[in-house]
């Protein structure tokens, strides 16, 4: 009734269970409308966290069991309709050129390729004037499972928002006594392997074609900054939240394992 976009269920003493997400309970079917949206992965980083292999490979083609990281991106925004692809890379330029022209699937692929090193969103000045009012980005080290695009898409058009940033819910653990003092170093108190929530940026975004405007021309910018930029300029600025579950950054050896592992299973 009243379109709420996730509902916490408590226990009786008011802690949180869980998290109820609205694309756990609709699915709505893929719209002729959404399918025109595009979608642009940012490919051109140099991939340092996944060292060695990136030394030989560009980040997005490391395999992961059976085809590249970048296939399985594609692949998961393919099966749910979307199949204008725009694919932004740098480093190893060629190899991922390619590839992905050699790549067999029925969506339109288009490759633009950076001078230089541009941080995480100054290559996407290439694509003003060739994208629709609304687009999906995403780096290319993101797998998401059971995540609807449309639902975001919708999200993002119902608060009427400039840019949308896809967050999940995210616990950390301290393994130590955290000490709380005061000003003249007395400890007030100290807490026993504190945990604590923070909804953290997944690396995906929705935005909204008139963002690219802030973005010089061939000057580098990372997303961070780039949030800055559209705040002074009083830009809306919304956050999608997610289950922890539902993605998984394959850009550090640790998680790239589990992600093997979950996909052999």
């Amino acid at each position: 009734k009243h379109k709420l976009d996730l509902i916490p269920v408590l226990d009786k003493t008011k802690k949180v269970e869980k998290i109820i997400f609205w694309n756990d309970i609709f699915k709505k079917k893929k719209s002729e409308n959404e399918k025109k949206t595009n979608i642009v992965i940012m490919s051109g980083g140099e991939g340092k966290r996944l060292l060695p292999f990136t030394k030989v490979l560009p980040k997005p083609l490391i395999p992961l069991n059976d085809k590249p990281i970048i296939s399985h991106i594609i692949d998961s925004f393919e099966n749910q309709g979307f199949k204008n692809i725009n694919v932004i890379v740098n480093y190893k330029a060629d190899l991922l050129n390619t590839y992905m022209s050699n790549y067999q699937k029925k969506s339109k692929i288009k490759i633009f390729k950076e001078k230089n090193p541009l941080g995480t969103v100054g290559g996407l000045y290439l694509l003003k004037n060739k994208v629709n009012d609304n687009f999906i980005l995403t780096n290319c080290d993101i797998l998401t499972a059971d995540l609807q695009y449309e639902e975001i898409l919708n999200f993002h058009k119902k608060y009427n928002y400039d840019l949308t940033l896809v967050a999940s819910l995210r616990n950390f653990s301290i393994p130590y006594g955290v000490c709380e003092i005061n000003k003249n170093t007395s400890l007030n108190k100290i807490k026993e392997k504190p945990k604590f929530n923070f909804l953290v940026s997944i690396g995906m975004y929705v935005m909204n074609k008139k963002v690219l405007s802030s973005i010089k021309n061939n000057s580098k910018l990372d997303i961070t900054n780039l949030i800055k930029r559209l705040k002074n300029k009083k830009y809306k600025i919304g956050v999608f939240p997610i289950d922890d579950k539902s993605w998984i950054d394959v850009g550090n050896w640790s998680d790239y394992n589990q992600a093997v592992i979950k996909d052999e299973r």
